[in-house]
């Protein structure tokens, strides 16, 4: 009987064994079936924009020089040379009998100038005399408008009268003392007088519609000359104007000449400020032929700053001109430099941003690169982009919530609408259609995810605080 008993006690055992393994392995095998999620919370935070692009220094303001006068030049720099104010850039050599019969060619022209500068000035103090003395003439002899008004009493007049003795006469005729003939005739006599005040009104009226017509015939032309006036003011004021810089240059060029003889017919170049030679006339080479205003070389200017041009991809919508950057130019080991847009265009598909900026470690034709940037407000609710899903009503997101399951803690996929505020490459701005906004965000899975899926949490999710 004790080993009977043994051996049912061995079975049971066994048997209880055989259940508990075939329970846990089931279940980790179920478990192991589900789709991995990967959780996260949401987060306080603000969202970051930028891009990069290259580009190349140049100076922001460039001075041309030119040729002051023809003849041979001898080049006293090269391209890309540091320069200073003041310093020699190249000399021209000119024939000294050349130059003095320009010389007296422009002192010649200075004194027509100052002929044709005196007419103007002439010219332009008779119209400002005419315009002073315009006036309307038109209607000058005037509206008599008593002589009309005297007339029209006088008749206003005699027709009172009448009526008075009309009603006598009527009066008279009531006693017998009058008869109806002497009643018709003083009718007749006050419809005459009233057809002569109805005549002399209408003329009066007729006069001074005349009048009135003549005045504005006369407003009309006076305006006429007087634009008339206005315009010959005008254009002598621009001729002076035109006369005043063309004196002014033709003395300058004297100066230039007298000095150039002076010289002995040579005249150099001198750089306008600090900077850099950034290009010289192609093909042009000491001894060379110049002739007046010819562009001799570009010399950029290192007090007017830098500037580059770089392409930014058309999606960058966060850009405004005024905005800082950050610069890098790695040749010069220069890094963290600051700038800020100068201007915004898009051109070929592309956002076409000029930066402006300063150094005094650069002499333009060095690639730099240019960061932008741009920070949000501070946001209550971040989640990682690759959160987001969207259906036909909208975004929403999947989050993972804890149930009571015949085999223990079970998480399930629960969906939630979202409004999403913003995003960058990274992360998003949202509004949950929730009141509880610490759910946790099922931010990606090794299976497809929906609503109402049983889900796992994998890599070290924290799943203590999942409700």
């Amino acid at each position: 009987m004790d080993t009977n008993k043994k051996l049912i006690a061995r079975i049971g055992g066994v048997f209880v064994a055989i259940l508990l393994f075939l329970t846990f392995f089931s279940s980790t095998i179920y478990n192991f079936n589900l789709p991995g999620v990967v959780v996260e919370y949401p987060r306080q935070g603000v969202l970051t924009n930028y891009a990069e692009g290259r580009g190349i220094v140049e100076f922001a303001r460039m001075e041309l020089h030119h040729a002051e006068g023809a003849g041979r030049i001898t080049l006293l720099v090269s391209e890309g040379e540091t320069v200073t104010a003041g310093s020699e850039l190249y000399f021209i050599e000119s024939d000294i009998e050349d130059l003095r019969k320009s010389l007296d060619e422009r002192l010649q022209g200075g004194e027509r100038l100052e002929m044709r500068t005196e007419r103007a000035r002439a010219d332009l103090q008779h119209a400002r005399n005419s315009l002073a003395n315009l006036k309307n003439e038109a209607g000058s002899g005037g509206f008599d408008a008593p002589e009309y008004d005297y007339e029209i009493q006088r008749i206003q007049a005699l027709i009172g009268a009448a009526e008075r003795e009309l009603g006598d006469l009527e009066a008279l005729f009531e006693l017998g003392a009058a008869s109806q003939r002497e009643i018709d005739d003083m009718e007749y006599a006050l419809g005459s007088l009233a057809l002569q005040l109805q005549q002399q009104q209408d003329r009066k009226q007729r006069a001074l519609e005349s009048y009135n017509r003549a005045v504005e015939a006369g407003a009309r032309e006076l305006e006429s000359r007087r634009a008339g006036i206005e315009k010959a003011v005008a254009d002598c004021e621009f001729q002076i104007g035109d006369l005043e810089f063309e004196t002014a240059a033709n003395r300058q060029e004297i100066d230039r000449l007298k000095s150039q003889i002076d010289a002995g017919g040579r005249i150099a170049a001198l750089a306008g400020s600090g900077g850099a030679v950034r290009e010289i006339r192609a093909g042009l080479e000491t001894g060379a032929h110049v002739g007046k205003n010819d562009l001799i070389m570009r010399v950029g200017a290192a007090d007017g700053g830098f500037r580059t041009t770089v392409d930014l991809p058309e999606s960058v919508d966060f850009l405004n001109v005024g905005d800082p950057v950050t610069l890098r130019i790695r040749s010069r080991d220069i890094y963290g430099l600051g700038g800020e847009v100068s201007s915004l265009a898009f051109f070929n598909g592309r956002l076409r941003t000029g930066v402006a900026f300063d150094s005094e470690n650069v002499g333009g034709g060095e690639t730099v690169e240019v960061t932008v940037q741009s920070t949000s407000q501070l946001y209550d609710l971040l989640v990682p982009v690759r959160a987001l899903r969207s259906d036909q009503y909208g975004d929403y997101i999947l989050y993972a919530e804890k149930s009571r399951g015949a085999l223990g803690d079970e998480f399930i996929a629960r969906k939630n609408q979202v409004r999403v505020l913003g995003h960058d490459s990274h992360n998003a701005a949202i509004i949950m259609f929730s009141s509880d906004d610490r759910l946790a965000i099922i931010v990606s899975s090794d299976k497809g995810v929906s609503d109402g899926d049983r889900v796992r949490i994998v890599d070290g999710s924290d799943i203590v605080a999942i409700k």
